[in-house]
């Protein structure tokens, strides 16, 4: 009596795909622009000398 044979393929156990590497952390969001704080300029000689003047004028209306 004849045993049939049933030939199989190898079975190779292979190891699974490495898996891909993660993606970079996105980059930190850039710092914030310093704040810029614009002094502006002293007013000219002669426009204080005006104030000045105008100041004594309405006072001297003021006493009237």
């Amino acid at each position: 009596m004849l045993i049939p044979l049933v030939v199989a393929p190898a079975v190779t156990e292979t190891a699974p795909d490495p898996l891909p590497p993660p993606p970079p952390p996105p980059p930190p969001p850039p710092p914030p622009p310093p704040v810029v704080v614009v002094v502006p300029p002293p007013p000219p000689p002669q426009q204080i000398a005006r104030s000045a003047k105008v100041t004594q004028v309405v006072r001297a209306n003021g006493r009237r």
